[in-house]
């Protein structure tokens, strides 16, 4: 029910030409989000690319008529795989 109560607040939000901003696979644009966690591309499931919007864990909103951001999106980024760094040779390494 509390989802269905959801969709209706959002409906009638949609009515008043205020619409909500960022969902899962949407680019990220700072205009309209905070990245306010990172989450890395392996850890992520499979359809998602780096720099895309994973979850969003506070809606934003904007007037479509005015542009003007409402509430920014605060969301959860992907982002590149840290790339593991090789061990530094040794002399003794080299020597070998």
């Amino acid at each position: 029910q509390v989802a269905s109560e959801i969709n209706d607040y959002l409906d009638e939000l949609e009515r008043a030409n205020i619409h909500e901003i960022a969902l899962p696979r949407d680019p990220y644009d700072s205009t309209y989000m905070i990245a306010k966690e990172e989450v890395a591309f392996e850890h992520v499931e499979e359809g998602f690319e780096v720099g895309q919007v994973h979850r969003v864990l506070q809606r934003g909103f904007i007037d479509v008529e005015t542009g003007a951001v409402l509430r920014k999106a605060t969301i959860e980024i992907i982002v590149a795989p840290v790339e593991q760094e090789e061990a530094p040779v040794t002399e003794h390494d080299a020597e070998q």
